[in-house]
């Protein structure tokens, strides 16, 4: 593997942001309604800082030569005792991304075996994500490693 994956660190912050607004772009050509153009789209310095000092949350990045080319967000979600649903707490994948020039290299598979380890770091038995149904890399490279649609978000424009 010409790439490793450790946690970030806030010198990480510009590559992060740069990875970010790639994904970005994407998600914006693909559905202009839903998403700013990643101009508009940098997020901000505290969010980053807050998620990589929270106990319930990590981000980690893949990098090749000292060059970010990944990146991976995960927190912990809890649902609530409620009627209907049983209480948990489950490992999110709040948002993954992968440098144009390195996806379908093995980077974005290497980040979510890093999820499955901190997930279980955490005593958590299920991770879960959100992908939309454009993104159809995304949705083969996670059904490839095990994960399967639970619910369906539908929209309509009127």
């Amino acid at each position: 593997m010409p790439f490793v994956i450790r946690p970030a660190v806030i010198e990480d912050y510009e590559s992060i942001c740069t990875i970010l607004e790639e994904a970005d772009a994407i998600h914006h050509a693909a559905e202009p309604d839903y998403f700013r153009p990643s101009s508009e789209s940098r997020r901000p310095r505290i969010l980053i800082e807050q998620q990589l000092t929270s106990d319930s949350a990590a981000i980690y990045v893949a990098e090749e030569f000292e060059r970010v080319i990944g990146v991976l967000f995960l927190v912990v979600r809890t649902i609530p005792d409620v009627a209907v649903l049983r209480q948990r707490c489950y490992a999110m994948v709040d948002m993954i991304a992968v440098k144009e020039s390195w996806r379908s290299q093995g980077v974005g598979h290497a980040l979510l075996a890093q999820a499955e380890i901190w997930a279980k770091s955490k005593g958590l038995d299920h991770i879960e994500l959100q992908v939309w149904e454009f993104n159809q890399r995304a949705l083969a490279l996670y059904e490839k490693m095990g994960y399967r649609t639970l619910r369906r978000s539908m929209s309509k424009i009127v």
